[in-house]
């Protein structure tokens, strides 16, 4: 069916990370499945608690580089490598700072040990997954995106197999062992090939030239980026404690489990729309072709996905129990049913992006986190956690039409007036 958009690189990428999305949600699941049946209900919950500190200090280290390697990549030309390695030492650095202050401030000590050891190893595997992160965004500003299936899944795959070599002997730390080992091991290769291979070849594309911004413009696109970036995981994070505030954890336990499900489409959509802004920044004159492609994949992939959860919603999350279907079915359809509109806001975002109009994404993601909490907060008392879902829906529906008219202009323009890419040098 993907035919239908032909072989495009639009949609090889698109394809590529939606694969890894795929693939990387359900073997997280059944790493957490294994891990369940071999380490004991205490083990468990220390070493999520711990793994989500990590993924959590590296969201905020990261410095939304995920979106800033993709929109400047393709843009960068001989400034390639150096572009590259400063994110990478920023985006460190940072990793470094924040993950040290967590450590040193005592935040984690419900789960992390005292001994200097175990901080000294919480602050690199911190690191590492910061790196870990990016090298994918990387890999997807130079249209390497067919190698980060292959990397996902494999490190997937080997976090699974290292749960029971290390059970008994490192009990809980063993479960936060087997996740960080194949990072470093995936790392390797993975950085080997980007720099050996992917940046000098497009350095010789290049032809010694680059499209870049001036370094204050792109200073002033990375802050926006990371405030946006901000607003959006506080908006996903504060949630959970709203609920366990207003209905308990029982009831909490409901709702995380559909909406981390359901909020899964959220990251399809933004798959595609990270494939446009590439091939966008790489290919400005051809916008128009490359978004009626992404609708199109967008339409033939993620669309039946949604059809397919709405209806079984009642049995997918009866997999996990009687009770998670009768609690959070309600919640996990009014997500599905909120996607087309969430994907407007995207293609919104999408535009913004590729013209460098960084203030339209944060305002744009400013109102979406103000939106939900607002309403949540509203509804969850009247409605339970269901509420969340038609506050998610309420804000997806205000938001798409606040920036449709925009989107429909962006897009009759497209064909006739291309992103702004020139620059000068950085140095």
């Amino acid at each position: 069916m993907l035919s239908a958009t032909g072989p495009t690189p639009l949609v090889r990428n698109a394809s590529a990370l939606m694969l890894s999305t795929v693939a990387s949600s359900l073997l997280g699941i059944g790493f957490w499945a294994v891990a369940a049946r071999t380490y004991t209900t205490a083990d468990v919950g220390v070493a999520s608690a711990e793994v989500s500190a990590m993924v959590l200090l590296a969201n905020i280290s990261q410095l939304n580089l995920i979106n800033i390697f993709p929109r400047f990549l393709q843009n960068a030309g001989s400034l390639t490598k150096r572009f590259v390695c400063t994110g990478y030492l920023a985006a460190g650095g940072l990793a470094l700072l924040t993950s040290s202050l967590f450590v040193l401030c005592g935040l984690g000590k419900s789960y992390l040990p005292s001994t200097a050891q175990a901080g000294i190893l919480f602050v690199a595997a911190v690191v590492c997954w910061t790196i870990f992160t990016i090298q994918d965004a990387a890999l997807t500003g130079l249209r390497g995106t067919m190698w980060i299936p292959v990397e996902n899944i494999s490190f997937s795959l080997v976090k699974i197999a290292l749960l029971p070599v290390f059970v008994g002997a490192m009990a809980w730390s063993g479960i936060f062992a087997a996740w960080m080992l194949p990072v470093v091991l995936a790392s390797i290769p993975v950085n080997y090939f980007l720099f050996k291979r992917l940046i000098p070849r497009h350095l010789v594309g290049s032809g010694g030239r680059h499209q870049l911004p001036v370094r204050r413009e792109l200073g002033i696109f990375v802050a926006g980026e990371y405030v946006g970036s901000l607003a959006q995981n506080a908006g996903s994070l504060i949630l959970p404690l709203l609920v366990v505030a207003r209905l308990g954890p029982t009831v909490n336990a409901y709702f995380y489990t559909s909406w981390i499900v359901a909020t899964s489409f959220d990251l399809l959509l933004n798959n595609i729309a990270t494939s446009m802004i590439v091939e966008g920044s790489a290919e400005p004159s051809e916008l128009r072709a490359h978004t009626i492609r992404a609708v199109r994949l967008g339409i033939i992939v993620v669309l039946p996905c949604i059809i397919i959860s709405i209806i079984g919603a009642p049995f997918f999350l009866g997999l996990l129990g009687p009770q998670y279907a009768a609690n959070g079915t309600t919640l996990f359809r009014l997500v599905a049913i909120a996607m087309p509109f969430r994907a407007v806001v995207i293609l919104f975002m999408s535009y913004a992006r590729l013209v460098r109009r960084i203030r339209r994404v944060v305002v744009v993601q400013l109102a979406n986190a103000a939106l939900l909490l607002g309403l949540s907060l509203a509804l969850l008392d009247p409605v339970g956690i269901s509420g969340v879902g038609y506050a998610y829906l309420a804000a997806q529906l205000i938001l798409a039409a606040a920036v449709l008219p925009s989107v429909l202009r962006q897009f009759a323009r497209a064909s006739t007036r291309a992103p702004q890419v020139a620059g000068t040098s950085l140095s």
